[in-house]
């Protein structure tokens, strides 16, 4: 995907022999290898998710004229709300 490869400023690799040069460079580096490691790693989007089901619940509610909200999962038996 361009995202990785523009973001991590790696090499784009179009066939097995792109992957052989690049696999040689960065044995030859370590270095290289490790800078593109922490680009690609710095991409990473982490989010707890509960936060985003909240907020297209939330979207979702606003349009459907609805007040969902969330309940505990898994419910308990004979005291699950309805």
């Amino acid at each position: 995907m361009e995202i990785f490869r523009n973001g991590a400023a790696s090499e784009k690799i179009e066939d097995s022999s792109d992957f052989a040069v690049l696999i040689d460079a960065w044995m030859a580096d370590p270095a290289a290898y490790q800078g593109v490691l922490e680009n690609f790693l710095s991409l990473r989007y982490e989010e707890d998710p509960t936060i985003l089901i909240d907020e297209l619940v939330g979207l979702a509610n606003e349009v459907a004229g609805a007040k969902l909200k969330r309940r505990v999962f898994p419910p308990t038996i004979g005291n699950a709300e309805r």
